[in-house]
This record gives C-alpha cells, structure tokens and sequence, in this order.
C-alpha cells in the first residue's frame, strides 16, 4: 500500500425549490473522464471550468456505487493493519444499501 491522498466528487440531485423555479444544473459530471464542469453565467458569456478528480459520481450514483468505488477497497488495507481516514463533506442524503 502506498500512501496517497484521494478525492471523489458526487454531485447532489437538484432540490424540489430548484425544479420548481426552473434553475439550471450549473455543475455537470462526467463520470467516464472523472471530471466536474461548472457553468457560471456573467451576462451573455458563459463561463466553463472543469476540474479532475479520482472519482466522480453524478447525482444518478446510488449510496452503494459510492461505497463500492471508494471505501471498500480501502477494507483490505484495514484488514492489513494500515491506518485509514475517510472524510466525507457536504450534504447527506438517505443511507441505502
């Protein structure tokens, strides 16, 4: 095993508020490229950045493909006997296996 620091990005579904109003995803994932994208509007230019990661899941993933791909592979390291953190940030959603 060897020592790293990995990111995974999973973007949050759009709320009922943001539907009802008709605003726009400002951020896109592309899972396949491991890639976010945010549109940020200032006056008629469109303005696109995008920004890599070890993993991106969009707002589709289920709990169990995050789980999956990101923390139970880093069980057989446990198991092993090396020190693991996982830190998880932003807003939570239902937990289902």
């Amino acid at each position: 095993m060897s020592s790293s620091v990995k990111v995974a990005v999973r973007l949050r579904p759009m709320n009922e508020r943001e539907i009802a109003e008709g605003k726009l995803q400002v951020v896109q994932a592309s899972p396949p490229d491991k890639t976010i994208t945010t549109n940020r509007r200032n006056g008629n230019i469109v303005q696109r950045n995008s920004f890599k990661y070890n993993s991106v899941f969009s707002s589709f993933a289920t709990q169990k493909q995050v789980f999956e791909s990101t923390l139970k592979p880093m069980m057989r390291d446990v198991l092993d006997g090396f020190e693991i953190t996982a830190l998880a940030y932003g807003q939570t959603g239902k937990f289902m296996l």
